[in-house]
This record gives structure tokens, sequence and C-alpha cells, in this order.
């Protein structure tokens, strides 16, 4: 028999705030955190509209000050907010190092612009090409010999692992939102099978930088008018956004053994590979039905495993937090995956958290899925996240402009931006 999966700790970076009382605040108000920056070649795009974490120090988190310096933006956001997920669960010493999971998603760290144009400089050859000869002979043994530290994809968890001493299965995965809710599957998974006792899980990313602005802009995601509203009928891409989110979950026979706070209980995990998942994205599917229709089946696919898994049915849904990040064909493909699956029935109301927070990437899913169990667990609908304009082809129910007390018993929590994974995970309210 399952052991069952209870969430009894929150820790979050993001741009709403430092701390998750603070982000649910917002959210439940509908307070955006997006706003212009200004970064190293921002004037080269269209635009420098992203969500940003402001007011953040780490030196106020990790007292380890030397540690701090060999840290990346992600990785000091991803060991701060750990912190205040371990400290919101008052879990510290309760589990022995050895029957503790930390199962984390990163996006693709990229470090600083200095290091890598430096980098990418010495790796030009003779012809004004790019050379993995000069790479390895020239420029790699030139670069700075810390700059791995800050570069490679798993130091946000080893720097967790160090600091809280997470002895038990360390998995890192990346670089997108459903590799990330893939984490967090797999520390449901262990803790459900008695593999661990405990799981820290969770995301961490940054890209208000030039890199994430030029990635982007490059593979065409990229809002052009720097304005995040999934579902509105006006949106023409994602804004960019950073931030970590970190969850403690326990056997909760157990959490109730030492009256833990319990936020929800994870009840549902599905995860199912879209190996086609690039024609999802692109705008050329929309002249073909035939591939919209196969990227609408993938996702009502994921969400009737995960509603499966959870022992329910779909009309056991309540709330549905939805993926969406203001793409022009992902928002449909999610939003005609939903209508499928609650085909005959009213569809459980959608919120859109992405509409305040932009697109954290890595960071999304466990953010999303701390939203949905606070709103089962005070049994409110959050406000403002809401298409402004309705997309005629979009035939969804939103939550309200206002906070809105409401009798929720489990929602479903979709990450099914960019990538190949595609993931749906499920929550109860803890009785």
């Amino acid at each position: 028999m399952k052991r069952r999966v209870a969430i009894t700790g929150i820790g979050a970076i993001t741009p709403l705030g430092i701390g998750m009382e603070k982000n649910w605040e917002k959210v439940k108000k509908g307070v955006p955190g997006i706003s212009k920056i200004e970064f190293p070649g921002s004037r080269l795009f269209p635009h420098s509209f992203a969500g940003s974490v402001s007011n953040f120090d780490p030196a106020d988190f990790i007292p380890k000050k030397k540690m701090i310096k060999l840290m990346n933006r992600e990785a000091q956001m991803a060991v701060s907010a750990a912190g205040l997920a371990i400290a919101d669960a008052g879990m510290d010493g309760c589990y022995s190092p050895h029957r503790t999971g930390l199962y984390l998603g990163t996006g693709l760290t990229s470090g600083q612009l200095p290091d890598l144009i430096k980098l990418v400089g010495n790796s030009i050859d003779e012809n004004d090409r790019f050379s993995y000869r000069h790479m390895g002979t020239e420029a790699l043994p030139n670069c700075n010999p810390l700059l791995s530290f800050k570069i490679l994809t798993n130091m946000p968890l080893c720097y967790i692992s160090i600091l809280f001493q997470v002895k038990g299965p360390n998995m890192v995965f990346n670089p997108w939102s459903g590799n990330t809710a893939q984490a967090i599957g797999e520390g449901i998974v262990a803790i459900q099978q008695g593999d661990i006792d405990c799981a820290i899980v969770g995301g961490c990313d940054s890209k208000t930088n030039y890199v994430g602005f030029l990635t982007f802009t490059k593979l065409g995601l990229l809002s052009k008018k720097g304005k995040s509203r999934p579902f509105d009928k006006n949106r023409d891409g994602i804004v960019l956004s950073e931030g970590a989110c970190i969850l403690v979950l326990e056997d909760l026979e157990k959490a109730e053994s030492r009256n833990a706070n319990i936020y929800a209980e994870l009840s549902g995990y599905a995860t199912v590979t879209d190996p086609d998942s690039k024609s999802g994205w692109h705008p050329q599917p929309m002249r073909g039905p035939e591939v919209l229709e196969k990227r609408t089946e993938v996702l009502e696919k994921t969400m009737k495993q995960a509603v499966s898994d959870s022992g329910l049915d779909k009309d056991g849904i309540d709330l549905i937090c939805a993926a969406a990040n203001s793409h022009p064909v992902g928002d449909l493909v999610e939003a005609r995956a939903v209508e499928s699956l609650f085909k005959g029935r009213a569809a459980p109301p959608v919120i859109a958290v992405k509409t305040l927070t932009g697109d954290m990437i890595a960071a999304a899913a466990p953010f999303e899925l701390a939203v949905c169990a606070l709103a089962l667990k005070e049994g409110i609908l959050p406000a403002g996240v809401a298409p402004g304009e309705s997309d005629e082809n979009i035939r969804l129910r939103f939550c309200k402009n206002k906070p809105e007390k409401k009798d929720i018993k489990t929602a479903l929590s979709n990450s099914f931006e960019f990538g190949n994974s595609k993931v749906s995970l499920t929550a109860r309210r803890y009785s």
C-alpha cells in the first residue's frame, strides 16, 4: 500500500516577494510582479519587461559568505528558498539525513555575461568560427577556474545538499518546468514507496538577463510587447522571470505524529513524453488541425493519468492551475485539452499564475503547486489571473476578479510548457 505524502513546508523567492506568505497574499489579490528592468544589453531587445526578484540579499539566508561568492543567482535563491521551506516545516533534525531526498529542477544556468564572452572569444579559430579544439586548448585553460561552480546545472542541488546535510537520493532535472514537475513527482514516489521519509523538492531559474532574453528571442517565444496574458486573445509570447520555490514533502503519518503544519496532500502524479513537442509551439501547426489535435491528446492523457493516480475521476477536481504562459499556440492547446477532458460537464475554475509572475521556467511548477496547496488549505480561489480579453477559441471558466471563498477539495496543477515532458500533479485538501 502506498504511503501518503504531505506538503509541510514552502519556501518561495519570486517577483511577488520573499517568503510564501507574501507571495500568497499577492496571488490572492491578483497583484502582478512584472516590471521594466535594465541589464547589460537590454536596449538590444524590443522591451525589457520581466519578473525580477527585488530586495534579495543571499547573506540574509546563507551564513557562509565564501560559499555565496561561488554561487550564481539561481543557486543563491534556491539555497535561500530551501532554508525558508525547512524552517517553515519545522523538521530540522526530525529525519535521518540518509532518509531525506533532494529532487531539484534547474534551468540552463549560464553564468555572468563577461565570463561567457571571454570563454566564447577564446574559442574562435583563425577562420573566425567557433572551434571546440580552441575551446579545449585556449578558452577553458584560461578561464576563471571557479567558473564551473556557477555554470554547471547541478550546482544549486549540490549547495543545498551540503548546507542542509541531505544524504539520501540527490537528483537534478532540467531545463524546463515539466522537468521540475518530474522532480516533484519523483520525490512523491520515493516517499510513497518507502524509500525515504522526507523529500526536499522544487526548482530555481533566472532568465532576466541578456542570455535569457537572447535565447528566447532566437526561439521566437518572447512576447514582443512585454505583457504576460495567458489565454488572452492578444497574447503574443512569454515574459521571462526568475525565482526559486522549494517544498518539503513528508510521509503524512510521520508528519501527523510530530504535529506538523500540513498544507495539502499530494495524491497524483503523471508524466507523459511528447516526442514532437516543438511542433506544438511553432505558429505553423495552426494551419494543420491534425497537429493541434495530436498535441491536445497528449495533454489530456497526462491530466487523465494524474487524476486516476490520485484515486479520483475528473468530477472530483475543483480547481485547475494551468501551465499557460501567454504563448499563442501553447495556451490554446492546453485550453482544448481541458475542454476535452471535461467534455459533458462544466470544467472547474482555472487560474493562470504566470499572469502575475511571468514564466519562472524551472521554478514555475513548484510555485504553482504551492499556490494550489494554499488555495485548498484556505478554501480560496485567487483573483486577477483571468484573461483581460477572452479568446473566442477558448471556453474555460476562470476565477473572478476578487478572492472567492470556495469549498475546494482537490486541485490539478499542469506543467505543459516547453520540452518533451508533460506533467500533471494533483493535490487534496488535508483533513
